[in-house]
């Protein structure tokens, strides 16, 4: 008589019964390791990108719905209080938007006065702090930046990129400040101009001649003739961040699995 032959289980061809199958343990181990690699090197790219660039220009910036600016000096002159050799070094604040989303800020700048004495050509140096009252905490600093010949009136504008370009948040003061490390360049103000701007004022450093050592201000009520150039970056709502994120863990799971079939 014969024998009855027992069908092989159709769920188990092709497949080890080591144990059950949920992920490739392996291949997420490698994929885990590639992208700690590539983020790696990512932050060292952006680290070697990093720089505050010195540049001047006869002409006004352009400007958008986002950034910060008043064009309308000049004003009365103040020669304790707008050059890059006073205590401490001149500057303005400002208010970014309230609108959803955060802002890159790409670069500040102001206009000279036309009266300059041997300032360019020498190191600079720029900060930018978040600013509550009269109280300044810092958030980037660079006292080495190199600087190129420019008329005594022109704008003179500290550009960022890399790990120097700060993000802001929206509907916050901050504040930027300039000295020069030798000679004097002066800015101009609006005081006694017409017109103002309603999201800061004019500041110095409450103390500190061609440094940074003071994080109070001192609040001019005017303001320089200055420019924020600001970059808006929309926040995904968080509804579209979630269906993201699942997207990308299936995409991933199903790349997974594929390999496990095929190893």
């Amino acid at each position: 008589m014969a024998k009855r032959m027992k069908h092989a289980d159709p769920t188990s061809r092709g497949r080890s019964h080591a144990g059950p199958i949920f992920f490739g343990v392996t291949s997420m181990r490698r994929s885990a390791l590639a992208c700690l690699v590539a983020c790696s090197f990512l932050f060292t790219v952006k680290d070697s990108l990093a720089a505050v660039i010195f540049s001047s220009s006869a002409s006004a910036p352009s400007t958008d719905a986002w950034d910060q600016f008043y064009f309308g000096g000049p004003g009365n002159q103040h020669n304790t209080e707008d050059y890059t050799d006073n205590a401490g070094p001149p500057g303005q604040s400002f208010t970014t938007p309230n609108l959803p989303g955060v802002f890159l800020l790409n670069a500040v700048g102001m206009k000279g006065r036309g009266d300059q004495g041997d300032a360019l050509g020498s190191n600079w140096g720029v900060r930018i702090s978040s600013i509550t009252g009269t109280v300044m905490s810092p958030l980037l600093q660079n006292t080495a930046v190199a600087t190129a010949g420019t008329g005594a009136s022109d704008w003179i504008l500290m550009s960022f990129s890399g790990l120097d370009q700060l993000t802001l948040l929206p509907n916050t003061t901050y504040a930027f400040q300039f000295y020069s490390d030798s000679g004097y360049y002066g800015f101009e103000n609006s005081d006694g101009a017409v017109g103002s701007y309603v999201g800061g004022d004019g500041i110095n450093g409450a103390t500190g001649n061609r440094n940074f050592s003071s994080n109070v201000a001192a609040i001019r009520g005017y303001d320089r003739t200055f420019f924020a150039d600001l970059e808006l970056v929309a926040i995904p709502e968080p509804s579209t961040m979630v269906f993201s994120i699942l997207g990308g863990l299936g995409f991933a799971c199903f790349t997974n699995r594929r390999a496990q079939y095929k190893s």
